[in-house]
């Protein structure tokens, strides 16, 4: 479970096996654990050759989440929150 603060930044709280109960301001994502670490299953991001400087200093990432925990990677996000918007 991920729980979430003002700026919508998740937090881990904790690990379980089902998608309830929820607390307020909770997350429910899928996850699974290999060697230890967790994935949440959007690990990667694919930009366009030549984007690597717009990109390094992202801080965050930008999560869309369903009902049944399915996520889906969306965009980075600078320190400032500020989606990073590719160059056109």
């Amino acid at each position: 479970m991920l729980q979430t603060d003002s700026n919508q930044v998740g937090q881990l709280i904790r690990l379980q096996n089902t998608l309830t109960p929820l607390n307020d301001n909770e997350i429910a994502i899928k996850y699974k654990i290999q060697n230890r670490r967790i994935f949440l299953g959007a690990e990667s991001f694919f930009f366009e050759e030549g984007q690597a400087t717009l990109y390094q200093n992202a801080m965050y990432s930008g999560l869309k989440v369903d009902d049944k925990g399915e996520s889906l990677l969306v965009g980075l996000y600078n320190e400032n929150f500020q989606y990073i918007q590719p160059d056109k």
